[in-house]
């Protein structure tokens, strides 16, 4: 058992974002992602990270958030088992 993180962020400054994460973390996944804040659409990214720090996954939603202007970044953790597909 290991925990699942993910970051949802607009979808702005993508390069940035990327290279925020890439400084912080090996390895993470990036999904583009519509939301919908009070009824609108919005571009959206959403960045899943496993097996991590939860405290650097909370300094690069600060980061993020900063860097995009937003009031908030949702960062949701979820509990996960994984396991690697053996050839």
């Amino acid at each position: 058992m290991c925990k699942l993180f993910r970051i949802y962020t607009s979808d702005k400054n993508r390069r940035a974002v990327l290279r925020l994460a890439a400084d912080k973390f090996e390895s993470f996944t990036l999904h583009p992602a519509t939301g919908f804040y009070r009824g609108q659409p919005e571009e959206s990214l959403m960045i899943e990270l496993v097996q991590v720090k939860e405290q650097d996954v909370e300094a690069l939603a600060q980061s993020i958030r900063e860097l995009n202007g937003q009031k908030s970044v949702l960062v949701v953790s979820l509990h996960a088992d994984t396991q690697n597909a053996a050839r």
